[in-house]
């Protein structure tokens, strides 16, 4: 790939950051493809930290002449509706993009994710476990203690296979048991002390209905924070469910939906995420900015016009 300079509308961010230089050095080597894919969990609508993914996943394949896959994580059936998959598809046509005939959902997999599991029980890397949640937090340690290792860590591999098939089978209760990958835990990432990888919910999923009781976990990292902006769908939830405002899509939400009710266009929000760049770092970004690329976008679309609401009549 000779030519590094980002195509325009991919808020991408600059060029020189870490993932553009993979992805050169890729190229230059065999591969000659590029194939990314956005994975949101349809358990609420999606705000202005999905917009940098979106931009970057989709923008990453428009500038490589790759593809793009819509995936959905679906794997929490208590929070995830067939409302948030439509919104989730709206939004990211709205901001420019389109995955064509290649949308997924995690849920066609959950045969295969069981059958994985199985296998990592059967190679001894997980194990199933009775420590309830708050017991699992505990034992987990702290970023400055290590953590110690559940009392069920070391069943066999027999035992762990048939506790496994019979929460397949639904024979215990939610929060009964869980599967955890058998990793290190004392390891200085506290992510990595054997995680919790399957844990038993008896509800039905919008897609798989009552097929399943076991759902695989999955921790979708935000790529951005915003100062002065909740940026959590469970928190955003609590203010809809509540009656704090008027739906998801309220002007006053930091949701894609509401922010196009607020009337900003899409590329506002594709230049705000070419603004702030790409890290590996965790980042904190000033809500003035986006205020600010919101301006510099309308103030060449929109005429500006001044209005006395509340006219004072003098006399002179």
């Amino acid at each position: 790939m000779e030519n590094n300079t980002p195509a325009p509308e991919t808020g991408l961010g600059a060029t020189g950051n870490f993932i553009h230089s993979y992805i050169q050095e890729d190229l230059k080597g065999e591969l000659n493809r590029l194939h990314t894919r956005f994975p949101p969990e349809p358990n609420g609508y999606l705000h202005i930290g999905h917009a940098k993914a979106i931009c970057l996943n989709f923008g990453l394949a428009k500038l490589y002449g790759g593809k793009c896959n819509l995936r959905f994580d679906d794997t929490n059936p208590t929070k995830e509706e067939t409302e948030y998959v439509d919104s989730i598809e709206e939004d990211v046509r709205w901001l420019g993009f389109d995955w064509d005939d290649r949308l997924y959902f995690a849920s066609e997999y959950f045969d295969k994710f069981y059958e994985f599991a199985v296998s990592l029980i059967k190679k001894g890397k997980a194990y199933v476990c009775d420590l309830m949640a708050d017991e699992i937090r505990e034992y987990r340690g702290t970023l400055n203690t290590p953590g110690r290792e559940s009392p069920y860590r070391n069943r066999s591999a027999e035992e762990n296979l048939e506790l496994f098939r019979r929460m397949k089978e639904g024979e215990f209760a939610d929060g009964e048991k869980t599967l955890r990958a058998k990793i290190d835990m004392a390891s200085p990432n506290i992510n990595m002390r054997d995680p919790v990888i399957y844990r038993i919910s008896h509800s039905s999923h919008h897609r798989t209905g009552d097929e399943w009781c076991i759902y695989p976990m999955y921790d979708y990292a935000h790529p951005l924070e915003l100062t002065n902006t909740v940026m959590s769908k469970r928190h955003l939830r609590v203010l809809v469910e509540n009656g704090e405002v008027n739906g998801w899509d309220d002007p006053r939400m930091p949701t894609i939906s509401g922010l196009r009710r607020r009337g900003i266009t899409p590329s506002a929000i594709r230049n705000f995420c070419d603004g702030i760049g790409v890290s590996k770092a965790n980042s904190v970004v000033d809500s003035a900015l986006l205020e600010h690329f919101i301006r510099d976008d309308l103030k060449e679309k929109t005429k500006v016009v001044m209005a006395v609401l509340n006219p004072l009549k003098l006399v002179i």
